[in-house]
């Protein structure tokens, strides 16, 4: 259904039969290769066992494709009630060369939230901006509820790593889980969505928290993404597995990101950091850090993890923190729209945030 019609320009909502178009449009954002493309946009859109509808609004032109707005499903527990807040994630855009320039970023932005104001989704999350752009949500309505950090965790080697800690005042970390060796632990390639989903359900929801809704079919499909290569880190004991660490390989056996995780005992999850470092799995581990004095943040930081923001501002002081943005599903939201679940969408320190929450990962 054509949606809007401006300057010879057509606005609709993607359908399936657009895939092939569009992951030829997605040359310019993805890359040359048209198969890669379609098997990425097929996972994203169209596997996704949240939403049976691929949600993507795309813009025509004399009945070619030449422009593309994608949105991921999100769906997020309250843990204060109990109550699954349903978001869409703002994820791949893009335009054709030959049409940037007019407007059409910001149409087919428009003619999303006109497409799904009347659906089940309480609100749009961005979690993958760049600083240039979020001007432009900001005028649309978004509100920057926090900015993106990470903390960094060297291994013992080499002279720069020491020599950062030192700077950032901070040692090189404890070595937690040495009265643990005896226990195993095991690095695979394939995830075990049954077993993650078990982990995570035991720790049971965070009071005053937002977070991510992560069952056994959502695990199942989160890591079939093409374009990425994860590996599965577990801490066992006789018991069986009591925590993972889920690491995507930013440069494979130099730095790794932790992008999700769960344990069920205290000190695992700083018993299997120890193992990865020890054994030469990674130079450095990085995980995100966009909620300081959240758990998390305390967390990471007691097991040696060190803040990137201090060494940002001192090298690139004029440089502009990349916000975290949302917004309500409405065209006009009133101040009442942005409390879901009895929770202030606006304050960062509801959410529960990890890289597995962000489309790009």
């Amino acid at each position: 259904m054509i949606m809007a019609i401006i300057d010879r320009y057509r606005f609709r909502e993607y359908v399936p039969g657009d895939l092939d178009a569009v992951a030829e449009l997605q040359r310019f954002l993805l890359g040359e290769n048209i198969a890669a493309n379609r098997a990425y946009l097929r996972w994203k859109y169209h596997d996704n066992p949240l939403d049976s509808t691929p949600r993507a609004i795309v813009a025509t032109h004399e009945n070619a494709v030449v422009g593309f707005r994608g949105y991921v499903p999100s769906f997020w527990r309250s843990g204060d009630t109990g109550e699954t807040v349903r978001l869409l994630a703002l994820a791949d855009t893009c335009v054709h060369r030959d049409h940037q320039r007019r407007g059409l970023f910001t149409r087919m932005t428009v003619t999303s939230l006109e497409a799904y104001v009347a659906t089940a989704y309480h609100a749009i999350i961005n979690l993958t901006t760049s600083a240039r752009p979020a001007r432009g949500y900001l005028k649309l309505g978004w509100c920057a509820f926090g900015q993106h950090g990470n903390r960094v965790r060297f291994s013992a080697r080499g002279v720069l790593p020491r020599a950062i800690s030192r700077f950032l005042g901070s040692s090189s970390g404890s070595q937690p889980g040495s009265s643990l060796a005896r226990d195993g632990w095991e690095l695979d390639r394939e995830p075990c969505p049954e077993v993650m989903a078990r982990l995570v359900a035991s720790q049971g929801l965070r009071a005053g928290y937002l977070s991510l809704a992560r069952d056994s079919t959502f695990y199942a499909w989160r890591f079939r993404n093409p374009r990425e290569r994860y590996r599965f880190a577990w801490a066992t004991a006789d018991g069986g597995p009591e925590a993972f660490l889920v690491l995507r390989d930013e440069i494979p056996g130099r730095r790794g990101n932790i992008i999700d995780y769960a344990e069920t005992r205290p000190g695992r999850l700083g018993f299997l950091v120890a193992r990865l470092l020890a054994g030469r799995h990674y130079d450095s581990l990085s995980v995100w850090d966009v909620a300081p004095r959240s758990a998390d943040g305390a967390l990471w930081g007691g097991l040696g993890f060190l803040s990137l923001q201090r060494i940002r501002k001192l090298l690139r002081p004029f440089q502009k923190p990349v916000p975290l943005l949302i917004r309500p599903l409405a065209l006009e939201p009133r101040n009442e729209d942005w409390i879901v679940a009895g929770h202030d969408l606006r304050g960062i320190d509801v959410w529960d945030l990890r890289e597995i929450c962000s489309d790009a990962t």
